[in-house]
């Protein structure tokens, strides 16, 4: 054994290193194990990296899967903040194929005595090495553990230098990744303090030193979920963050260049029913996808993916695929077809009008902040005003802070930051309107139109009228705005552009201040006019004429709202909610079933259609879908003339499904000849309850049709 050792000892470094570079890290760690010449050899850098290098594109042909496997009762005791007995989790690395063959165990982590129940989070993954935290610490997040699982050793991290003894109340979130640049791997942690309106706060953990310090990047505003695992690509960390605005809850991906340390943020696609629910939030997740990104959007019934083609480039992202969860007895009870965003939504934006109840509620209430501005001298005003207190100007009253404000008038008040930005003051007087911070002339208040010169008011808090100066008892009144300084260069636009606007402003002096509401032109309140600020819905383009004001019945425009945001129940569809089955159109028997084949361009609609234009006269080349159909239609024939022609699109939707459903569900078939009688007699039927047509049989019905 000696002299083959001795043998082995003896070649150039150059074939041992190219020998060990393709062993893989077992055998690694074994052979440091038998000589010093070996030991010293392996434990060199420049290897470290050539044999990083390989194993990293071996790895890429034959890649490994993580599982962490750990019992029921570990869950339940996790659960309870408990502890159970010999109740270790273990790890095991699979391959990634189709039978997800097992490749190793590692049995022997965590160490005894390192958490409280031997339970740990999987926060990252980087060249072989494990990112864990402790899961009970990770509401306070500063545990931590790198765990090379080869060689059967870890690292535990030093105690960050923010805690929650050191600042309580934040939410925080790791990552853990490798910089080529220093050679050196790096874990980043991101604070974020919950209710304070500021920016986060980032440390980094370096490998090398053995040390956290504090960093001067400066992060996005957001926060990013502490159980989330990290994504390292491209030499940076990513985590989705969550961004809450007035309106809405804003999602992007938060990017880390562990490189440069700066921050950067990559715009998501435009996802369904995104609004500012909190519990929306948890739906979305991303991963490594390549040297790209992946996006996880979890729905109700179904998970959909996209893939993003070029990484950083926000408008390469792009739906993948979408699978619909398997549950028997929801694909048997129900199948949500629209999501509740578009039903809430203005029928003008292709919604049904349905108000979502807590905007609703919010825009009802808002009538209440409306009257104790306008209602003075009224009881249940001066009852609040007594109990509460007025705000500046007595537009509105105080918060109301401590027990005595837990009534229903706080939960009013605690909705006038929204209701005032809809709101101007038209000044007289100008007692009850400061100068500087309220809207009174503009689109905004002074203080933001010119900031420079509201850093140099003398008083910032003064109102209108002890900024205006009278010139006597008969004359009007002149602005006496005052600064603590003459205007510097800089400053001078700004100024000339200040006091061009004030001298085209005249305050009358006989009359009161009032409050004016801008989104009505004549200035009075309205209910409608709030929810619909507030709901804030996005303008979409869609043919709601053509669908609900024809005279149709509701049930057929409801059908027909459905084809065009394609969300009925066709084989296309059907197939995104995993129910197989032979992929033909039941109709024509030899095409794929989607809705727009279909109802447009199958053999059998086409006959319906080619019918139509032959009884109006008319040459017709049809589209590619069923929105673009149904915006050409309408009203083609005129404003006056297209009663019965606007009906046509629907009658004809409304006869292929009900033929379709016949087929699929009765087996039961009509001819070409059968299904345009029934289409006729259909159409003739509506067009009489409706009184649009005067003839008294179908045949006299169609030849009225046909223009003389």
């Amino acid at each position: 054994m000696s002299d083959n050792l001795s043998t082995l000892d003896s070649l150039p470094h150059e074939i041992l290193t190219n020998v060990f570079v393709r062993l893989p890290t077992k055998s690694i760690v074994t052979c440091a194990a038998v000589c010093k010449t070996w030991k010293s050899l392996i434990q060199n850098p420049t290897f470290i990296s050539n044999h990083l290098h390989h194993s990293s594109n071996n790895n890429n042909k034959h890649p490994l899967l993580l599982f962490r496997l750990y019992s029921l009762q570990l869950i339940e005791a996790t659960n309870k903040l408990t502890v159970v007995k010999n109740g270790n989790e273990h790890y095991v690395l699979h391959f990634d194929n189709q039978d997800l063959n097992e490749y190793t165990r590692f049995d022997y982590f965590p160490p005894p005595g390192q958490s409280y129940h031997e339970t740990f989070h999987v926060v990252g993954t980087c060249n072989g090495l494990i990112f864990l935290a402790d899961y009970m610490s990770d509401h306070f997040h500063y545990k931590f553990f790198l765990w090379n699982p080869f060689v059967r050793r870890f690292v535990k991290l030093p105690i960050p230098n923010i805690t929650c003894f050191s600042r309580s109340g934040y939410s925080a979130s790791a990552g853990f990744g490798f910089d080529s640049k220093t050679n050196d791997y790096k874990v980043v942690r991101f604070v974020y303090h919950k209710g304070k309106g500021q920016r986060g706060k980032v440390e980094v953990y370096s490998l090398s030193t053995g040390k956290w310090r504090m960093v001067t990047a400066l992060p996005p505003v957001g926060a990013a979920r502490s159980s989330d695992l990290n994504v390292f690509v491209n030499g940076a960390l990513h985590w989705v963050a969550f961004r809450k605005t007035e309106n809405e809850l804003l999602i992007s991906v938060m990017v880390f260049d562990l490189g440069e340390e700066v921050f950067r943020e990559i715009a998501l696609p435009k996802l369904s029913d995104q609004n500012g629910d909190e519990n929306w939030k948890r739906t979305v997740s991303i991963s490594a996808y390549g040297n790209s990104l992946a996006l996880f959007q979890q729905e109700d019934d179904c998970l959909i993916i996209w893939e993003m083609k070029h990484y950083a480039d926000a408008s390469s992202w792009s739906k993948i695929i979408s699978f619909a969860y398997a549950d028997a007895d929801l694909i048997e009870s129900k199948m949500h077809l629209v999501g509740w965003a578009k039903v809430c939504a203005p029928i003008a934006n292709g919604g049904l009008g349905i108000r979502k109840l807590t905007t609703f509620n919010k825009a009802l209430l808002g009538k209440w902040l409306w009257r104790f501005g306008k209602e003075e001298g009224r009881l249940w005003r001066r009852v609040v005003a007594s109990k509460y207190g007025e705000d500046w100007g007595g537009w509105t009253s105080k918060l109301g802070r401590g027990a005595h404000g837990c009534g229903l008038w706080r939960s009013i008040r605690m909705g006038w930051e929204d209701f005032s930005k809809n709101c101007q003051f038209v000044v007289g007087l100008g007692n009850r309107v400061r100068f500087w911070q309220d809207g009174w002339h503009g689109d905004q208040p002074f203080q933001l139109a010119f900031p420079r010169l509201f850093g140099i008011a003398i008083v910032k808090e003064a109102s209108v009228e002890a900024s205006l100066q009278r010139q006597g008892a008969e004359d009007g009144r002149v602005w006496n705005v005052r600064f603590s300084r003459f205007f510097n260069d800089w400053e001078m636009d700004e100024g000339l552009r200040f006091l061009r606007m004030l001298g085209s402003i005249t305050p009358p002096m006989d009359v009161g201040d009032r409050m004016r509401w801008k989104l009505k032109s004549n200035g009075a309140f309205d209910i409608r006019s709030y929810y619909n600020k507030l709901r804030n819905s996005p303008s979409t383009i869609f043919p709601w004429k053509a669908i609900w004001r024809a005279k149709a019945p509701r049930r057929v425009s409801f059908f027909v709202w459905c084809v065009a945001w394609n969300k009925i129940l066709t084989g296309d569809n059907l197939r995104l909610r995993r129910l197989d089955f032979v992929d033909w159109c039941i109709m024509c028997r030899h095409s794929g079933e989607t809705v727009d084949h279909l109802l447009l361009h199958c053999d059998m609609a086409y006959r319906l259609w080619s019918f139509v234009f032959l009884t109006f006269g008319l040459a017709w080349v049809m589209p590619r879908s069923i929105p673009e159909m149904l915006f050409g239609w309408w009203n083609w024939l005129g404003k006056h003339s297209s009663q019965i022609w606007n009906l046509v699109p629907l009658c004809i939707l409304w006869c292929i499904w009900k033929e379709r459903n016949r087929r699929t569900f009765e087996d039961l078939d009509s001819s070409s000849e059968q299904l345009l009688v029934f289409f006729s007699g259909t159409l003739f039927d509506w067009s009489r309850a409706w009184g649009l047509t005067s003839s008294d049989s179908l045949p006299s019905f169609l030849c009225s049709l046909f223009p003389s």
